[in-house]
C-alpha cells in the first residue's frame, strides 16, 4: 500500500481548508463525528473550530463484517 506522508503544518492547512469550505457553505454542524484509526485528530480540530461536540465512531472490519 502506497502512503503519502504529510507534515503537521500541511495537515493543519488541509483541515483549515475543510473548515473554510464548511463556513462558506453557510452550514454549521451540530456535532462532528471522528472515525478511529486516523479520523479523530481532524474531527477534534473541526469541532474546536466550530465550538461543537465531537463524537467518536469505532469501525472494526474483520472477516468482511462491520461492527
Amino acid at each position: 500500500m502506497k502512503k503519502d506522508i504529510i507534515k503537521h503544518t500541511e495537515f493543519k492547512g488541509l483541515v483549515n481548508n475543510i473548515c473554510r469550505q464548511i463556513t462558506n457553505s453557510n452550514w454549521r454542524p451540530d456535532y462532528v463525528v471522528g472515525i478511529t484509526r486516523g479520523g479523530l485528530l481532524p474531527a477534534v480540530m473541526i469541532s474546536h473550530y466550530f465550538n461543537v461536540p465531537c463524537e467518536t465512531l469505532k469501525v472494526s472490519l474483520r472477516n468482511g463484517s462491520v461492527s
